[in-house]
């Protein structure tokens, strides 16, 4: 069972890259590679819900789904640019996927937390991550890669002992990373305003102190 599986798996990438070479339009090589992939995907969902009704061939649901999870990420590698990040998410690797997630956000939001005075922050930041490691449904591969990179870019965060200094470049990464929840975009709004209102105190008191001095040297 195990021969045959992987003289298909091999056969299947062999035959993909033999009509790659025979297709000079770039837009049909993007189509076949996008076929393929909704394929594997349409596959891998099929032997993930077998194995839980015919428990009796749960040892060839398994290794089906490995190989399937092989040619499926052999696809997503080397035909990176192809890769159509709006399909469906396999549910046995969303799975996977999501219990590694939840390990690494449970570790970053603890050392966030230490590092950063702004609990409300933390809060409206996490809380959707903590969500999406939940969710038992529809989910692609574009909203899967968005949370593994703001995971990374979180990860990668250097703090200080400047808790503020941390406060401001844990923004900028949410910025950058365009992190752009209703609930954070109105925190953003907020603080650009109160800033704005320091700001506009702090002048009216120089301008103050600038024309008490004024008046006492004339």
């Amino acid at each position: 069972m195990d021969c045959f599986i992987e003289q298909r798996k091999r056969k299947c990438e062999t035959i993909s890259l033999r009509r790659s070479l025979n297709i000079r339009k770039e837009s049909e090589f993007e189509l076949l590679i996008q076929q393929h992939q909704a394929e594997v995907v349409r596959l891998l969902n099929y032997v993930f819900n077998g194995k839980f009704k015919k428990a009796a061939y749960v040892k060839v649901f398994d290794a089906v789904q490995k190989d399937l999870e092989e040619i499926l990420s052999h696809i997503e590698h080397r035909y990176t640019k192809y890769f159509n990040p709006d399909e469906k998410v396999p549910s046995s690797y969303l799975l996977v996927t999501q219990t590694d997630l939840r390990k690494r956000i449970k570790n970053i939001k603890k050392g966030f937390a230490q590092q950063i005075a702004d609990e409300e922050l933390l809060q409206m930041v996490f809380q959707p991550l903590n969500l999406f490691v939940k969710v038992d449904g529809y989910v692609i591969y574009r909203q899967l890669m968005y949370v593994k990179d703001l995971i990374c870019e979180f990860e990668e965060l250097q703090f200080q002992s400047d808790k503020e200094r941390n406060l401001k470049n844990f923004l900028q990464t949410l910025v950058y990373m365009n992190f752009n929840t209703s609930i954070f975009t109105s925190y953003l709004i907020n603080r650009v305003v109160d800033g704005r209102k320091v700001y506009t105190e702090q002048t009216k008191n120089t301008d103050v102190k600038i024309g008490e001095q004024v008046h006492a040297n004339n």
